[in-house]
C-alpha cells in the first residue's frame, strides 16, 4: 500500500469510528473536518467523484441541527461552502504538526541556545545578538523551505495515481478557459481560506492564500464588478488585521 492510500485509508477508518459513536457523543466539527480533509485527498488522488461526496457530507454534516454553531464551525463551514460551489479549486494541502510549530521551536531553541552560550560566556555580546538575527533569520527560511517541499511532494504522489481522464479536466480548469466570475470565486476562496488561516494564527499559510487571491483579482479577465469590489475590501481588511497583528507580537 502506498503512502498516498495509507493516509486516504487511515482518514476513513477515523471518520467510521467517530461516525460509530452514538449520536449525542458524536462531535459534528471533527467528523465535518475529517470528511473535508478526506475530500481534498480524494481530489489530490484523482477521484473527484468521491471528493465532490465528501465535501457534500462535510457540508450537510455542519447543517445539522444538533451541531453546535460555534465561531469554529462556521468558519469551518465557510472554507467547506467554498469548495462546494467551486468544485475546481486547487485541493488544500494541509501541513503536518512538525512543520506547522518547526518556525517557533526553531526560534525558542537558537534564543535559549544564544542565552546560555553568552551567559556562560562562550561568546561575545556582539556574537550574541548576530546569533540572535542568524535564529530569527532560520526561523523564518526554513518552515518556508520545508513547507514547500513537502506540499510539492505531496502534489508528486497524488498526481502519480491520477487517471489520465482527470487530468485532462483539471487543465481544462486553468486560468485561460476561466471566465471573470470564475476568478472572482477562486479570489473569494483564497480569501476565505486565509480567513481560516488567520483564526488559527498561522500567518505564512495566511499569507499565501492572500497572495493566490491578489493574483486571481489582478487577472486581465477579471471584470470590475460588484464581487470583486467586494472581495478587493475582504481582502484589504484581512491584511491590515494580519499586519496589525504582527506589529502587536512585535
Amino acid at each position: 500500500m502506498t503512502t498516498a492510500e495509507e493516509r486516504i485509508s487511515q482518514l476513513e477508518k477515523k471518520l467510521t469510528k467517530e461516525m460509530s459513536a452514538q449520536i449525542s457523543n458524536r462531535n459534528c466539527y471533527k467528523i465535518a473536518y475529517t470528511q473535508f480533509r478526506l475530500s481534498q485527498l480524494y481530489k489530490l488522488a484523482g477521484i473527484p467523484g468521491k471528493s465532490d461526496e465528501m465535501i457534500s457530507e462535510a457540508y450537510s454534516t455542519l447543517q445539522r441541527s444538533e451541531c453546535s454553531k460555534s465561531r469554529k464551525a462556521q468558519r469551518l463551514l465557510n472554507v467547506i461552502s467554498l469548495y462546494k460551489n467551486n468544485p475546481l479549486s486547487p485541493p488544500l494541502i494541509e501541513l503536518p504538526p512538525h512543520l506547522k510549530f518547526i518556525g517557533p521551536i526553531i526560534l525558542l531553541a537558537g534564543y535559549v541556545a544564544a542565552y546560555i552560550l553568552y551567559f556562560r560566556s562562550v561568546i561575545s555580546y556582539t556574537f550574541f545578538f548576530v546569533l540572535i538575527f542568524v535564529m530569527f533569520a532560520f526561523s523564518m527560511a526554513i518552515p518556508v523551505i520545508l513547507s514547500s517541499s513537502y506540499v510539492k511532494s505531496m502534489k508528486m504522489e497524488y498526481q502519480s495515481h491520477r487517471p489520465s481522464q482527470f487530468m485532462n479536466v483539471e487543465n481544462s480548469s486553468s486560468p485561460e478557459a476561466k471566465t471573470p466570475d470564475d476568478l472572482i470565486d477562486d479570489a473569494r476562496a483564497e480569501i476565505s481560506l486565509a480567513n481560516y488561516y488567520y483564526s488559527l494564527k498561522d500567518a505564512k499559510e495566511t499569507e499565501t492564500h492572500l497572495e493566490k487571491a491578489k493574483r486571481y483579482l489582478s487577472d486581465p479577465l477579471a471584470n470590475q464588478s460588484k464581487k470583486r469590489e467586494e472581495a478587493i475590501g475582504s481582502l484589504s481588511k484581512l491584511e491590515n488585521a494580519l499586519r496589525e497583528r504582527k506589529l502587536a507580537q512585535g
